[in-house]
């Protein structure tokens, strides 16, 4: 899957390079902006929420009992925690995803998404305090 998602998202670049403006971002900088969009459009698709629920347990190797019930656990914490943020509006799951899945320092994504860094510190923090708060609520449940 991730080999055909690389290549879509190639695809959409060679197919839009003639919208590229360097004056308005650089190269890497653009073809950041639409691999996040693909991405994004991707994690909301209902191919990929099919893939999540298909995956066969069989697939994943387990030492003994402890580790396959700490296993799931995370995966199941994980889960979730993918499914909300799916769930944020589309400019704070870019941030999100920059900084947990990208790496990126708080600067860099305000540098990519040519914000101010005050802004993309807010989007990120009200994101995590909204996903832990419905993760907190959801082991209450």
């Amino acid at each position: 899957m991730s080999l055909d998602l690389t290549q879509d998202i190639f695809m959409g670049a060679l197919q839009s390079i003639h919208q590229y403006n360097d004056k308005k971002a650089s190269f890497r900088t653009w073809l950041y902006k639409i691999a996040s969009n693909r991405l994004v459009d991707y994690y909301r698709s209902k191919s990929y929420r099919y893939a999540q629920l298909a995956q066969p347990m069989e697939d994943d190797q387990f030492e003994d009992e402890y580790d396959m019930t700490l296993s799931l656990e995370y995966k199941e914490d994980y889960a979730r925690a993918a499914a909300y943020i799916n769930k944020l509006d589309a400019r704070s799951q870019q941030v999100v995803r920059l900084k947990l899945f990208g790496e990126y320092t708080l600067q860099e994504i305000a540098e990519i998404e040519v914000l101010p860094l005050s802004t993309v510190k807010t989007r990120y923090y009200s994101a995590l305090r909204w996903i832990r708060s419905k993760m907190e609520a959801n082991h209450l449940e």
